[in-house]
């Protein structure tokens, strides 16, 4: 994991926060936190010191049975979700490092992307033959679309036409 000095474009800061493969990361601007997800099951959360990584105060966030595919910030309710390889989506609180898991009604996601729709409370998971929104509130599937087998890597949601982007 590095930051890099946009003036400069030079390293600033670099370390190995995780025990494999880093496949998520999110800034938190509200806390002025940067989180990252892993192959090891695991989530890191780092404050930015003047714009450095620090570990005073980092944490992990453990507990999930599988590889862990994607992080978003949801700042609407202060909370952290994180998808992977296991039938639930988890939304982590960051004060309690309690978490609540939301079911994808079996479906292990193997989630590229994790989209957030702010206004409207809703979760899109990104997936092999499948997209799943999820209202995070009420903590239930909104709609499941198809993608007849094709594997997609990246979504967007355009509120203004109420359609979906996705990469494949």
């Amino acid at each position: 994991l590095s930051i890099l000095d946009v003036e400069t474009m030079k390293v600033v800061n670099s370390f190995k926060p995780h025990r494999t493969f880093i496949t998520g990361i999110e800034y938190i601007p509200s806390r002025n936190q940067l989180a990252t997800s892993s192959l090891d099951r695991t989530v890191k959360v780092f404050n930015i010191v003047d714009g450095k990584i620090s570990d005073n105060n980092s944490f992990s966030l453990t507990g999930h049975k599988s590889f862990i595919y994607g992080v978003k910030y949801l700042p609407d309710i202060d909370r952290l979700a994180v998808a992977g390889y296991e039938p639930e989506l988890k939304l982590w609180n960051l004060d309690t490092k309690q978490c609540t898991g939301i079911s994808t009604n079996g479906w292990a996601s193997d989630s590229y992307e994790i989209m957030h729709i702010q206004d409207e409370g809703l979760i899109g998971l990104v997936g092999k033959d499948m997209i799943k929104i999820i209202d995070y509130n009420s903590k239930s599937i909104v709609s499941e679309i198809k993608t007849d087998g094709l594997s997609m890597n990246s979504i967007q949601y355009n509120k203004q036409t109420g359609c979906f982007y996705a990469a494949i």
